[in-house]
């Protein structure tokens, strides 16, 4: 497969292998598409967590945020963090 790219893109490119961050220019295009694929999922990973939230508010099952509710993710960060717990997706009062 033949790319055409621009002198900018180019330039930036030679300059990685250059610098000795990438053996050749396959390995700068590798991680490049790498990095693409992460992206990506992340995206579609955050518009489904996004619609989770649209539905969630469609069917009233919204939270209000509030300072209080604010205090209490807080307190239970902080109480999760000290006992080594992971976070939890869940903000339900």
């Amino acid at each position: 497969m033949a790319l055409q790219i621009t002198p900018q893109l180019e330039a930036k490119i030679s300059r990685l292998v250059t610098e000795g961050r990438y053996a050749n220019v396959n390995d700068v295009v590798e991680h490049a598409m790498e990095l693409l694929e992460e992206y990506d999922e992340q995206l579609d990973e955050l518009r489904a967590k996004l619609q989770i939230g649209l539905d969630a508010i469609e069917n009233g099952d919204e939270v209000e945020f509030t300072p209080e509710l604010m205090q209490r993710l807080m307190a239970e960060a902080k109480e999760n963090a000290r006992l080594g717990k992971p976070i939890s997706d869940d903000v339900r009062p």
